[in-house]
């Protein structure tokens, strides 16, 4: 399921992430280096930049923000229920 949605860049988009999110989009491929803009449903519009992506395994991005710069690292764990 994971696959279909990698190409787009639209994994948080699809329930498959942060549900206290109003938007995510991004500019370009879904690629290190690409820029994006999040929206919390609660909070203000943030830049971000892919710092690193491993396909179908983990992506990591960062915003930089006064003083800091956040990072996130996004892992997908592949399980089967029986």
């Amino acid at each position: 399921m994971l696959s279909k949605f990698w190409p787009y860049g639209k994994i948080w988009q699809h329930g498959l992430g942060d549900h206290k999110l109003g938007w995510v989009e991004l500019s370009g491929a879904f690629k290190a280096g690409a820029i994006g803009r999040i929206k919390p449903k609660k909070g203000q519009k943030v830049i971000f930049t892919l710092e690193k992506v491993i396909k179908n395994v983990c992506f990591s991005d960062y915003a930089k923000l006064p003083f800091t710069r956040m990072t996130f690292d996004h892992e997908y764990i592949h399980f089967v229920v029986l």
